[in-house]
C-alpha cells in the first residue's frame, strides 16, 4: 500500500482556497471598477448633452417706456427643433377684445415652430402697463399672471418646461433704453428740423 502524504495535500487544498478567495475578490473589485467608470461616463455624458441643448427662456421685456412685451428665446448652442408653446389662460393683446386679439389664437400658440436657431428670438406685445389686468364684464383681458409650457425636440429627445410668468413686479418700472438712444434721438430731432427748414 503506497504511502499518501496528507499533509502535502491539505496544503494544497488550502492553497486552492485561498486562490479561490482571492480571484473572488479581484472579480468583484473589477466589476465595483467597471461600474464606477460607467457611472462616471454616463455623468459625462450628461453633463456634456446639457452643455449643448437647447434653452427655451420666457422673459418680459419694457418697450417704449410703457409697452409690455414677451420674449421667447433660445438661449442654448443648439437648435431646438418642433417648438411648441401653449399658454395656459386669455390674454387679449391691448386689451382689446375679440378672438383675433387673444394670444392663445396666435400661431406662436396654436402651431409648431419647426425650428429656433441658438440665439434667435421672437417678441410679442402683450399691453401698455395701465391696461394690464383690465377687467370688461367680469371678465379679465390682460392677467397679471399665466404660464406658458414649451415642448421642444433635440435629437430624438423631447424636454418640457413651463414658465410662470407674473407682470405685477413690473408695474411703475422701465428698462434702460441703452446710452446711446437718447443722444440717437436728439441728433435725429436735430436733423428732423433742419431738413424742414
Amino acid at each position: 500500500m503506497p504511502y499518501v502524504d496528507f499533509s502535502n495535500q491539505t496544503a494544497t487544498n488550502w492553497l486552492t482556497l485561498s486562490l479561490v478567495v482571492i480571484t473572488g475578490i479581484y472579480c468583484f473589485l473589477t466589476y465595483q471598477i467597471l461600474r464606477r467608470n460607467r457611472e462616471m461616463v454616463e455623468q459625462m455624458k450628461a453633463q456634456y448633452d446639457a452643455f449643448i441643448w437647447p434653452i427655451i427662456t420666457i422673459s418680459i421685456v419694457i418697450r417704449q417706456h410703457s409697452v409690455v412685451c414677451l420674449k421667447v428665446r433660445n438661449t442654448g448652442p443648439s437648435s431646438a427643433k418642433r417648438v411648441k408653446l401653449t399658454l395656459d389662460r386669455d390674454f387679449y393683446q391691448f386689451a382689446h377684445r375679440g378672438d383675433e386679439n387673444n394670444l392663445r389664437n396666435f400661431d406662436l400658440f396654436k402651431k409648431e415652430i419647426p425650428s429656433l436657431s441658438p440665439g434667435e428670438e421672437i417678441f410679442v406685445f402683450l399691453a401698455q402697463g395701465f391696461e394690464l389686468n383690465k377687467e370688461i364684464d367680469g371678465k379679465v383681458l390682460t392677467p397679471y399672471e399665466f404660464t406658458i409650457a414649451a415642448r421642444f425636440y433635440y435629437g430624438n429627445k423631447s424636454t418640457q418646461t413651463s414658465h410662470e410668468v407674473d407682470l405685477r413686479p413690473y408695474l411703475r418700472t422701465s428698462q434702460d433704453s441703452g446710452e446711446l438712444i437718447d443722444p440717437l434721438k436728439k441728433i435725429s430731432d436735430e436733423i428732423a428740423k433742419l431738413s424742414k427748414s
